[in-house]
């Protein structure tokens, strides 16, 4: 079977076809104004060469689709008070189209949610709220995962059906995005792999020892609460005896948990290895990490042993205070770099059928959140476009039509490219600094920097106490000079004497958190190397991605105030440069060097080269532009008169809407789109689709237009006295979706909004 993965990824390269950077142009096109034989009914596209033929026979207008004109997409779930919600399951088909699971919720806020836990499959009645890192519990006892916000820019792509997704594959935003990125890179980094659920599969005998109240009771005498403080490091703890708790010595012994679960300490379980029931004294296998005191609240809980290749899971069950069986698992980590996991609930029953067994649900393996339009099975793509009144009105026709489709790179005649630019940011790989240090302090610092071997050591000039004015990654320290070299510098380093105001730190060195300042060491002297600056790049040079081997012309060069970083303005980009990323662990991935130069010739080679003009791409934007004339005509359009010697006006009557035509000796033939008369009545103009054969200009009378009435064509005292081809050539692009739809009544002061939906749908 093609699983959910293939077809996103498979949409995702279709999606790819839009972009700025891509060689191919899409447009939108509509047509076919006669109707079908039932036009409440139309006939179903089908895959033939005729098909094809016919679209392009019948097309009326071509328009030309950019990047905002197309989104991934979702299918549309709300969230509504009192349903049931499927929680998040490794095991089912989450995204099955026979049997599609409601496993996430679009809010009224526009939020999208994925339900982790359904509570045993409990109505939903608290809607999710926030955006945070951390799943969401409602009062109901759902558990959710914040995934995204849909922007307002985005909102037009909202439907009954679909809701919009997006797949970032920027560093930063400074919109809703931001918090869709800020998940994707928590989720990666700390909670791949987690363990997402602990499902009860058989619920089992009663614990009858176990203690699970909450914060209730607040009476000393008869609370769960600690009865003595103790220490971090300690390994035993006192229960209230006056309490519930079972007096039976050792009976929680090796199967039981104490869960802290309020007041100081709390989150703390430790497994209890000894019992004494007469003083309430357990002994745990694990001393407190952190004090616990006497307002401390505690639960004694049936162990949840999990086993698996991952680290840090911990989770505890929820006990029917009733019946003293477990109701459900809480999962108080879900760890991370799960692959394969069990769990087992502890007890001292042999019969299978009294054993409490459970199910380890393991999340996505870059966690929940890392990748949504792969977690929530996106497969889909929405394209919108727009004719607005004012396109309509400069076709001058107002006929119905009844079919949409794409073309990919046909040819339009009198089509201007438009001026895309783009600003790329450039960081500067080859800026250093060159630290003089006075001769009378430089074996204060020799020693220290003799010894590394940590390409990753930051040296800055500024104490911990004082905000660093500078730093910068250590490459090289020369003893005999005692110059020290940086690299990748932010801010600028002064000549200062020995100071603990502005000393040089060593950060993290010699042990991992614990800088060495230096306040005994003088700068004497600051170089700084190979910078930007105002000149660095100039307007009309070539610059080079070194992997992807794409260029693109200096329009403009803004360098930041100390040099390491800038803005490059392009144009004319040819290829698509490689820029900075996220992987799917999270770690950041550097985009391709580039290199400038001021031009580059066949036979020569690069010419201008410069050693300081180069730099890591970190990001690339498209810069928008006004979309000038991107709507092109299919039609004919013909300019009409009477044969010399006739004077009878035109009139609006002559030819109708989806009337046929030809003319005369050419036998070239076309349906009427649309018929206008000037306002004299001498001349007129007819706009024409699915033309066969060449119109010719001509007064002869042997070239008249006929109609066609009744089955008969009739000849007209019309001939022709100019053509106006088609703007888009016919069978010179690719047809790639075809739709028949019922027709679409225009008018001239109407705006239509199409939208269509391309998906990868069957097994």
């Amino acid at each position: 079977m093609l699983r959910t993965n293939f077809k996103n990824s498979i949409i995702k390269s279709f999606y790819d076809k839009f972009s700025s950077f891509s060689d191919i142009k899409n447009y939108l096109f509509i047509g076919k104004v006669t109707e079908w034989n039932n036009d409440n009914s139309p006939p179903l596209a089908n895959d033939s060469l005729q098909e094809e033929l016919n679209a392009w026979k019948n097309m009326l207008i071509c328009k030309r689709l950019n990047a905002d004109d197309v989104v991934f997409v979702l299918r549309r779930i709300n969230w509504t008070y009192g349903t049931v919600y499927q929680e998040y399951d490794d095991t089912l088909d989450l995204y099955s189209e026979t049997i599609p699971l409601d496993f996430y919720v679009l809010t009224s806020e526009n939020n999208v949610y994925k339900c982790i836990f359904n509570n045993n499959g409990a109505n939903s009645e608290y809607e999710p709220y926030g955006t945070g890192l951390e799943e969401i519990i409602t009062q109901d006892g759902y558990i959710w995962k914040y995934m995204y916000s849909v922007r307002p820019e985005l909102e037009d792509f909202l439907t009954e059906e679909y809701i919009p997704v997006e797949f970032l594959d920027e560093l930063s935003y400074t919109d809703q995005r931001s918090l869709q990125l800020d998940v994707e890179l928590d989720s990666k980094t700390n909670k791949n792999g987690s363990i997402s659920n602990i499902v009860v599969t058989q619920i089992g005998a009663a614990y009858p020892f176990a203690v699970d109240y909450d914060l209730v009771d607040t009476d000393n005498d008869t609370a769960h609460k600690v009865q003595l403080n103790i220490s971090a490091g300690t390994s035993t703890i006192h229960f209230n005896v006056n309490s519930n708790i079972s007096r039976i010595n050792d009976v929680y012994s090796n199967n039981y948990v104490v869960y802290i679960y309020s007041g100081s300490g709390s989150g703390q379980v430790r497994t209890i290895s000894s019992y004494n029931g007469t003083t309430g004294v357990a002994t745990v296998d694990t001393p407190f990490s952190e004090d616990i005191t006497t307002d401390s609240y505690y639960k004694i809980l049936p162990k949840v042993e999990i086993i698996g290749n991952g680290t840090g899971a911990l989770a505890i069950p929820v006990m029917n205070n009733l019946t003293k069986q477990i109701d459900h698992i809480s999962i108080l980590n879900g760890g991370s770099n799960y692959k394969e996991a069990s769990a087992t609930v502890k007890t001292v029953k042999t019969l299978e059928i009294e054993k409490t067994l459970v199910r380890v649900v393991i999340s996505p393996f870059t966690g929940h959140g890392s990748n949504v339009i792969v977690e929530l099975g996106c497969k889909d793509l929405m394209i919108r476009t727009r004719f607005d009144k004012e396109q309509i009105q400069s076709f001058n026709f107002y006929n119905d039509y009844r079919q949409v489709g794409i073309i990919q790179n046909v040819e339009v005649v009198g089509e201007q490219e438009q001026q895309q630019t783009y600003t790329l940011d450039i960081e500067n790989i080859n800026s250093t600094t060159s630290i003089l240090i006075s001769e009378d302090t430089a074996d204060n610092l020799t020693a220290y920097l003799n010894a590394i071997d940590d390409g990753n050591v930051v040296i800055k000039q500024g104490s911990d106490n004082n905000i660093a004015q500078a730093r910068g990654t250590y490459i090289d320290y020369d003893s005999n000079t005692r110059t020290l070299i940086l690299k990748t510098v932010n801010g600028k380093f002064m000549a200062y004497p020995n100071s603990t105001v502005y000393p040089l730190v060593i950060e993290d060195y010699p042990v991992e958190g614990s800088d060495t300042v230096m306040s005994d060491v003088e700068i004497t002297r600051t170089s700084p190397l190979n910078y930007y600056n105002d000149s660095t790049f100039s307007n009309g040079q070539i610059i080079l991605g070194q992997t992807s081997k794409s260029t693109a012309e200096v329009v403009n060069w803004t360098p930041t105030f100390f040099g390491t970083d800038g803005k490059l303005v392009v144009r004319n980009l040819k290829g698509s440069f490689i820029e900075s990323y996220y992987n799917d662990l999270g770690q950041l991935i550097n985009g391709e060097n580039l290199i400038a130069f001021d031009s580059i010739n066949v036979n020569n080679g690069i010419s201008g080269f410069q050693t300081d003009r180069v730099g890591v791409i970190k990001g690339v934007a498209r810069t928008q532009v006004e979309e000038g004339v991107n709507t092109f005509r299919a039609t004919t359009i013909l300019e009409v008169t009477r044969p010399s010697g006739i004077t009878t006006p035109f009139t609006d009557s002559d030819f109708s809407e989806d009337e046929r035509i030809k003319q005369l000796t050419t036998l070239a033939e076309g349906t009427v789109v649309g018929w206008s008369v000037s306002e004299d009545g001498t001349k007129g103009t007819l706009i024409l689709s699915g033309t066969l054969n060449t119109f010719q200009i001509s007064t002869n009378l042997s070239y008249r237009i006929q109609k066609l009435v009744g089955g008969i064509y009739l000849t007209q005292d019309v001939v022709i006295s100019g053509i106006s081809s088609p703007q888009v050539t016919r069978y010179s692009g690719k047809i790639i979706y075809i739709e028949n739809i019922r027709p679409v009544v225009r008018g001239d002061d109407q705006t239509e909004e199409i939208k269509i939906i391309i998906g990868l749908w069957g097994k």
